[in-house]
Formats: C-alpha cells, sequence, structure tokens
C-alpha cells in the first residue's frame, strides 16, 4: 500500500506540471513613414519630335522641381523645365524665279533647315513609387522607381529662324503653303506629359537620380501642320535633397504566441491505485494576430509561427472554423489602397493554411475592413497593431 500510495503522489505532482513550448524571441525592423518636402536639380539632353536626324534635333534641357512626399506611394511636385526645341522642314523649290535661287543658296542642303525657338514650361506632376508598392515601404533601400503624369503649359518665344524660313518660301510663290503653322512672338500652350524616374539613395536625405518624360502639345508648337499633337522629350540627371527626417526605424519584438497543454489531476480509487492516466485538455477557442509590415500582406517568417498554431490547433478540433478578417492603417495610404490591402493580408493567411498545412478552404471565413471607421487596436502603437489580420477558430 505504500509503493501504491508514493505513486500517486508522483503522479498527482506530475500531473500539476503545465506544460509549454518556449521559442525564442525575434526582433525585425519596421519604419513609420512621416512626410517630407524635397528639392530636385536635374540637366540632360532633349529630343524633339521630327523628320530631321537624331543629332540635329537634340539641344541641352534643365529642369528645377520642389515637392511633397504625402505618403509612401504618393508625392506631387512643381517644376520648371526650360531651354530650347528644335523644328526642321524640307522643301526644295521647282521655281526659276531669283527667289528661289535665293532661296537654294540660303538652305543647299536640299532645301533643308533646323530652327530653334526658345521655351520655359511649368508643370505639375504626380509621382507613384512602384517600388514601395510591390515591395513595402524601405527608406533604406538602394534605389527606388517612380511612375508619374503631369499638366503643365509651355511658355514658347524666339522663333525667329522658322519665320525667316517661311517668308523666303513665301517670296518664291505666295500661293505655297509653306508653314501653316507659324507663330512670332510669345505663345503659352497646355502642356501634358507622361514619365518615369529611378533614383539612388546616398544617404538619408540625398539621392541621385535619372528621368525620363515625355510632353506633348498641340500641333501649333513646331510652326508645322501634321494633324497630330508635337512631342518633345527629355532625358535629364541630377541630385535630390530631402528635408529633415523622412521616417522613425524601429526594432519591434516579436513574442512568441505560447500553447499550453494542460495535464489534469488524476482522480483517486478509493479501494486501490492500479494505474495513472493523464488527459490532455485544449481550449474551446483560439485567437491569433497575425502582423504585418506597412503597405505589405506578405507574412514574415515569425508570423507563420502563428499561423501554424492555428493549423495544429484545427487539426486537433476537426468541427472547428477559423474567421479572417484583415485590417490597414488608416493613417497610411488612402481608403482604396488600405481596403485593398486589409483583404490581401487575410486572403495570405488563408492561402498559407491551405498550401502550407493543408487545412480546407471549407472551414475558413476569410473578411475584411471595407472602410476606415472601424480599427481593432488603439494603443499603444495602434499604427504598427492595426496592419493585422484577427483569426479567432471556434
Amino acid at each position: 500500500m505504500k509503493i501504491y500510495k508514493s505513486l500517486l503522489t508522483l503522479a498527482v505532482a506530475m500531473g500539476s506540471l503545465t506544460m509549454a513550448a518556449q521559442p525564442q524571441a525575434e526582433e525585425s525592423v519596421e519604419y513609420d513613414f512621416h512626410p517630407t518636402w524635397f528639392v530636385q536639380a536635374q540637366a540632360g539632353g532633349q529630343e524633339t519630335l521630327g523628320e530631321g536626324s537624331f543629332g540635329k534635333l537634340l539641344r541641352f534641357n534643365t529642369q528645377i522641381t520642389v515637392g511633397r512626399q504625402f505618403s509612401p506611394l504618393w508625392a506631387v511636385r512643381l517644376g520648371i523645365g526650360s531651354w530650347q526645341s528644335v523644328g526642321t522642314e524640307e522643301f526644295w523649290p521647282t521655281e526659276t524665279n531669283s527667289a528661289a535661287e535665293a532661296f537654294k543658296t540660303r538652305y543647299p542642303d536640299n532645301g533643308r533647315e533646323y530652327w530653334h525657338y526658345k521655351y520655359v514650361a511649368p508643370a505639375v506632376d504626380v509621382l507613384f513609387n512602384v517600388t514601395n508598392a510591390i515591395g513595402g515601404y524601405n527608406p533604406e533601400r538602394l534605389c527606388d522607381f517612380n511612375i508619374f503624369a503631369g499638366i503643365g503649359m509651355n511658355i514658347a518665344w524666339g522663333n525667329d529662324g522658322a519665320n525667316e524660313y517661311n517668308s523666303m518660301i513665301k517670296a518664291i510663290n505666295s500661293e505655297l503653303p509653306g508653314l501653316q503653322h507659324i507663330w512670332d512672338g510669345t505663345h503659352t500652350r497646355l502642356l501634358g506629359r507622361l514619365g518615369a524616374a529611378l533614383d539612388f539613395r546616398l544617404n538619408d536625405n540625398w539621392k541621385l537620380g535619372v528621368e525620363f518624360n515625355a510632353n506633348f502639345l498641340n500641333d501649333h508648337y513646331n510652326s508645322k501642320k501634321a494633324e497630330n499633337a508635337d512631342w518633345y522629350f527629355n532625358l535629364l540627371a541630377g541630385v535630390k535633397y530631402t528635408f529633415g527626417q523622412s521616417y522613425t526605424k524601429r526594432v519591434v519584438r516579436h513574442e512568441p504566441q505560447v500553447i499550453e497543454r494542460v495535464v489534469e489531476k488524476i482522480v483517486e480509487v478509493p479501494v486501490q491505485v492500479d494505474e495513472v492516466s493523464a488527459q490532455v485538455v485544449m481550449p474551446e477557442t483560439m485567437r491569433r494576430d497575425v502582423f504585418f509590415s506597412i503597405n505589405s500582406w506578405k507574412i514574415t517568417i515569425q508570423e507563420m509561427q502563428k499561423v501554424r498554431d492555428i493549423a495544429e490547433f484545427m487539426k486537433a478540433n476537426p468541427e472547428t472554423k477559423v474567421s479572417i478578417t484583415g485590417y490597414a492603417d488608416r493613417n497610411t495610404g488612402t481608403l482604396a489602397i488600405n481596403v485593398r490591402l486589409a483583404k490581401q493580408r487575410a486572403e495570405a493567411v488563408a492561402k498559407a493554411l491551405v498550401k502550407n498545412y493543408g487545412i480546407s478552404e471549407d472551414r475558413m471565413i476569410v473578411d475584411s475592413m471595407k472602410n476606415e471607421d472601424y480599427q481593432p487596436f488603439q494603443a499603444p502603437d495602434p499604427y504598427q497593431l492595426n496592419r493585422v489580420a484577427i483569426c479567432i477558430v471556434e
């Protein structure tokens, strides 16, 4: 009997222990975006669309811009481009008068002339950061790729070469069409443009960059009638300076979630204790919050541990289902971007459960926020915590 009592005491002592896995906590780096102003100075070349040879339509070009980066994805800038554009035309007279001979002497290259005219072009551009949209916000990344669209005005003057050329054609024969859109003085025209820019980071404030932009105006810009828009293209290189600190860098400590298994105390048999047994009691529900980096729906290695916890719980409890609801931080990005991010985060968790752990889609309810009225976390760090997919198994 003493032996049985000793065994019973030992079993009770072991049954009172809570068995839990103790994985190591891990750390990751996250960035909080701060809106900033920037200035940019660029120089390069401009090619005007025309029928002439490439080199003779090429001119020097400059651009200075001031802008505001409102979010990791969106920026607006006001810029002024300036220098010269080039026009060209080829005409060879068939007349035999003195004016025709003077024209041939003045323009011996088959009657082709290249004329230039000066301009300044203030424009407003909206920029979209493709790199952050695809890879998530990381201000310490080596390079960023932006696309942009803009609208502005082209203020041109100094079209003397075109006017001289047109006058000599008209002197040969006043009935000749000449340059049908000839202009003189100063003219202001609406300008639209599209472009792309690649910036290389030197440090937190300085970047080197290259930019290509295509500008289009009405058909009267180069003095010739073509029944389509006139174009000029700029390839620029320069420096960009950002004022102040554009981000805050934080090291986030990810505490692992622990699944506890409680071993119950055995019940003593009144007559004689013959054996010791233990029963594992699992909780009826489980919640895991899977957190994401800013502007990302990729599940990190640390957060994938939580997805595995969910899968193991659901396999141990085959009658359960999981509700997955995605959210985004309303203080970053637009409503449309945040609604899409929230949906992508919920779907990322669902896909991981199916692909990595074989959980059936029939056991999932996938949802996401439709507006920004509700944010699940208010403190201590709502910006970070609301980038989450909340998973409840029951």
